[in-house]
């Protein structure tokens, strides 16, 4: 019960704190009663969003502290690690309103640093005040070759998948310079990759369909989903568009987890191997 009312505070303190910086910032796009959703007008444009972020401040702390003990490196480590690629998702993800509502991408470059930050502070508050160090943190030692193919692999599978999807049903917006997209969409892609290949370390001792289901529908889905249905929840008419990017998108996770995994993992042997033998 002690830990869940720090956990409480610490959400609600890193609420306050996300509201005062995203004050700072102007809107994007114009908030008026008429575009609004059914609970926007209900609880205001502000009670919404402060609901929104009590919300998914809550569930990533959740995940966090979870998951973090099964991460490699001293607790502000995988504090850091972890607040960086979840928060990355967010800031990378928020350039894609460029291409949706036709919003300058400086606007939402820094509406996106202004959701990584709060998250990266979360993490760490989290980890400073409920988090204590392990007796003897595991370290990791990377194969970069390793990580690169995980990363090319993944990415590639992700952004073929999104440009099918742009090519076929849209991307839930009409799409007026597909290359520029195209391009969004493979940053987008190596930053999820990125949580793939230093976050699946939570799920080193599950089986590769085990993990990959973990990856994409706790660590990556839940914040993900939150982050999906902002723009429903504050605005009317895009519920059903979004269900649909968050639905393949989720598909597409899986698949380049499962996929990648495999490829890594003949990858990885003969180096294990050539590693081996320089030691006998």
């Amino acid at each position: 019960m002690k830990r869940e009312l720090q956990k409480i505070a610490i959400v609600v303190l890193t609420t306050i704190f996300s509201l005062g910086i995203h004050a700072l910032a102007p809107p994007t796009v114009p908030i008026t009663s008429d575009r609004l959703s059914v609970v926007a007008n209900a609880l205001s444009f502000v009670g919404t969003v402060t609901l929104f972020f009590l919300v998914a401040y809550y569930l990533i702390a959740t995940v966090f502290l979870r998951y973090e003990r099964k991460l490699y490196g001293r607790k502000l480590h995988r504090a850091l690690l972890f607040g960086c690629l979840v928060g990355g998702i967010w800031w990378v993800g928020m350039i894609e309103a460029v291409f949706a509502f036709g919003t300058g991408f400086v606007d939402e470059f820094i509406l996106g640093l202004l959701d990584f930050i709060p998250i990266v502070a979360l993490c760490l508050l989290l980890t400073i005040f409920m988090v204590e160090e392990k007796p003897e943190p595991v370290s990791r030692r990377i194969n970069w070759r390793v990580v690169l193919v995980e990363v090319g692999i993944f990415s590639a599978l992700f952004t073929a998948g999104r440009g099918l999807r742009y090519l076929t049903v849209g991307g839930g917006y009409e799409l007026v310079d597909l290359p520029a997209v195209m391009l969004w969409t493979a940053v987008f892609a190596v930053m999820i990759a990125l949580n793939y290949v230093f976050l699946k370390s939570a799920f080193r001792d599950t089986s590769p369909m085990r993990s990959a289901l973990r990856f994409t529908f706790i660590l990556f889905g839940i914040h993900y989903a939150l982050f999906v249905y902002f723009v429903p929840l504050i605005f009317s008419g895009l519920f059903i568009d979004l269900t649909v990017v968050l639905v393949t998108d989720l598909v597409l996770v899986l698949l380049a987890s499962l996929i990648t995994a495999q490829v890594a993992a003949r990858v990885a042997a003969p180096l294990t191997l050539a590693r081996m033998t320089v030691k006998k």
